[in-house]
């Protein structure tokens, strides 16, 4: 009786060692479980947000692509002719060749740091620089006017001028001009019938057509 106990629990124990563990209820059900719809739904949303995302994700621009969106805008920032009506009629004057340099040096003095206007300004200066002026003669200096309120035997000085005189005869009687007008840089002297007539041929633009040293002058 004992030996048969003895072998009946040594060969329970080995059949607890040897056989494993039977998954419950719980397990089973766990294991067959379907994920509901609403969690499908949010997988899908996920999986299609990530996929949208890798999607819109765009590459660095290159270096090349940046200058070249650099000179667009400055292209667009300096236009194809100067915007001012001076440097337009001398940029409209320089041949085809020429503009286009123009407008090269002006971009280039854009992206220096320059305005619109300077640029298009040093520009032209450099494409087409003006001509310089042409210096000026001296001018004639004043002649001395040697005669101005000197009086004539026979006249009094009516009215006094800068280049020339008006004289009245003391005596309207005498066989002798009312009027003269004389030249106060060379004594000339013309007959005039009144004042006003004096004051026309008395001027910078008259007296030499009486007067023969300011016409040799002029």
């Amino acid at each position: 009786m004992t030996e048969n106990t003895t072998t009946t629990e040594a060969e329970t124990a080995t059949a607890e060692t040897a056989a494993p563990e039977a998954p419950t209820d719980l397990d089973a059900a766990r294991a067959a479980r379907r994920p509901s719809s609403r969690e499908r739904a949010r997988a899908d949303s996920a999986a299609k947000q990530a996929a949208a995302s890798g999607a819109s994700a765009k590459p660095a621009p290159t270096a090349a692509a940046l200058a070249k969106e650099a000179a667009a805008k400055v292209s667009a920032a300096i236009g194809e002719e100067p915007h001012t009506a001076t440097l337009r009629t001398r940029f409209e004057a320089l041949g085809v060749g020429k503009r286009k340099a123009a407008v090269k040096a002006a971009r280039l003095a854009l992206e220096g740091g320059a305005t619109r206007a300077a640029a298009w300004n040093a520009a032209m200066d450099e494409v087409a620089p003006k001509e310089a002026a042409a210096p000026k003669a001296p001018a004639k200096p004043k002649a001395e006017q040697k005669f101005r309120g000197v009086a004539i035997p026979g006249y009094v000085l009516k009215w006094p001028h800068g280049g020339y005189d008006l004289l009245a005869t003391t005596d309207k009687s005498a066989d002798r001009p009312v009027w003269l007008v004389r030249c106060n840089a060379h004594g000339t002297t013309k007959p005039i019938k009144a004042a006003k007539e004096g004051d026309v041929l008395g001027t910078n633009a008259g007296r030499p057509a009486w007067c023969a040293k300011c016409k040799a002058e002029a």
